[in-house]
């Protein structure tokens, strides 16, 4: 069966029929955006971001002790702790600001005492500057503390692996105490020393005045 070509008369008496289904799908159909295909909404919102940059701090903070000190080190304003110019050793040169604004981005406190146990706890020493006269006191420097560890070292992280936590967690303090404790034994051998001098003197000069 032939259709019969619509006319224009035809085509606009049915656009203005109420019953009309292509009427009814114009007249309801919702207006469209000009610019929303210009500007597509983003699938991640600020939520989604910030959920992924809390998520992967928390990853971060799992970091073995050792790779995440490097990475905070490596990280960090030189003004508050850099590497030493060697490289072989870092030093923390504000321990206050260090503690409020760097130890809390990498873990979950802010003390700098417990960052040195850690430390401790993982081979790390303390290096103290000796300093023979008053005069040589640099001011600038008297608050640094510097941590040395033979596998902590600038650009190598591969030797980070080699550093492992103390199974004895008092096995630093221990060696500190016997260290101290040898310490005193020989002073108080050099004191005992010393008075028996002091006697043979005493029995020396009781000698010459009797003469």
């Amino acid at each position: 069966m032939e259709e019969t070509p619509t006319t224009t008369s035809e085509a606009k008496e049915r656009s203005m029929d109420p019953l009309s289904i292509t009427n009814v799908m114009y007249r309801d159909a919702p207006p469209i955006a000009s610019n929303s295909m210009k500007h597509p909404r983003s699938i991640i919102d600020d939520d989604a971001i910030n959920s992924a940059r809390k998520k992967d701090k928390k990853m971060q903070k799992r970091a073995p002790f050792p790779h995440t000190t490097y990475e905070m080190i490596n990280n960090c304003d030189p003004d508050i702790a850099a590497w030493t110019s060697n490289g072989e050793m870092f030093v923390v040169k504000d321990p206050d600001l260090f503690a409020k604004l760097v130890i809390p981005e990498y873990f979950d406190h802010s003390k700098f005492e417990s960052f040195t146990r850690q430390l401790n706890f993982y081979g790390f020493n303390k290096v103290e500057s000796k300093v023979m006269r008053i005069k040589d006191i640099d001011q600038r420097t008297i608050n640094h503390v510097t941590f040395f560890n033979e596998f902590f070292k600038r650009n190598r992280k591969d030797l980070l692996s080699s550093i492992q936590r103390s199974t004895n967690r008092g096995k630093s303090q221990t060696n500190h105490i016997e260290t101290l404790e040898a310490k005193l034994t020989q002073l108080s051998h050099e004191v005992h020393c010393v008075h028996m001098q002091l006697a043979s003197m005493e029995n020396l000069e009781k000698r010459i005045v009797s003469m």
